[in-house]
């Protein structure tokens, strides 16, 4: 039998965790997260280079119970899977992507 694995994703919630619902009633939670990048110089030393930031959502338990327990600042660790979309924004379709965690949980490796 093969191990299950899936999709992850580590890193910082940037700004402050949302709540709201979508139109089946189902909770949704939102956040920018911030993703910390390093290079690693021929001397075996670690060059820190620009985070990126990202769109984290999650839905359902998931959502209520992220919301309830992150803050900005905290580090975590989810699983889960990218969604891609489109949307219009004055009539120019814009290309987004976003992570869409099933299981998220604070980095234990850094906080």
């Amino acid at each position: 039998m093969t191990i299950p694995t899936r999709m992850s994703l580590h890193g910082f919630i940037a700004t402050a965790p949302q709540l709201n619902f979508v139109g089946s009633g189902a909770a949704r939670f939102y956040a920018r997260v911030g993703v910390e990048h390093y290079r690693k110089e021929a001397d075996g030393s670690f060059t820190k280079l620009d985070s990126t930031f990202h769109d984290l959502v999650a839905y359902a338990k998931t959502a209520e119970r992220a919301y309830a327990r992150f803050a900005v600042g905290d580090n975590f660790v989810a699983a889960g899977y990218i969604n891609e979309y489109e949307v219009d924004r004055n009539g120019r379709v814009e290309a987004r992507e976003e992570f869409v965690a099933r299981r998220i949980g604070h980095d234990v490796a850094r906080t």
